[in-house]
């Protein structure tokens, strides 16, 4: 059996998970601060 398969369908479900993972917790500090800006998505301007 070829290793590289298994390892490329594992690294696909890690990167899965991690993306599914940030957008939950993007989620829930959204539903707890009540505003998308305080999620700390504020563009091109940075942290400030």
């Amino acid at each position: 059996m070829d290793s590289t398969l298994f390892i490329t369908e594992s690294l696909r479900e890690v990167l899965k998970t991690l993306v599914e993972v940030l957008l939950l917790v993007l989620l829930v500090v959204f539903l707890f601060l009540g505003t998308f800006r305080a999620t700390g998505a504020r563009g091109r301007g940075g942290w400030q």
